[in-house]
């Protein structure tokens, strides 16, 4: 079994509701949803309308760059 490394919305094809996230490789289900997710053919489905769900990467960026070192990389690399 392959770890996760990366963050995910988990999302629902039909309806677009968010039903919870992937965080370090560990689920988490919105408050919203039932308590349990129900299930099709062996997958998990949207708690609201019951149609697929899919994972949308969470975009991270490194909280240790700030705007004017981001400006000065763009500057150096436009020269």
């Amino acid at each position: 079994m392959t770890a996760i490394t990366s963050d995910y919305d988990v999302k629902c094809m039909m309806c677009s509701t968010e039903v919870g996230q992937i965080l370090n490789g560990a689920f988490k289900q919105h408050a919203g949803c039932s308590n349990v997710l129900p299930r099709q053919g062996g997958m998990l489905r949207c708690c609201h309308c019951g149609g697929s769900l899919y994972l949308d990467p969470i975009d991270v960026y490194s909280p240790m760059v700030d705007r004017a070192q981001l400006a000065r990389m763009f500057s150096n690399s436009a020269a």
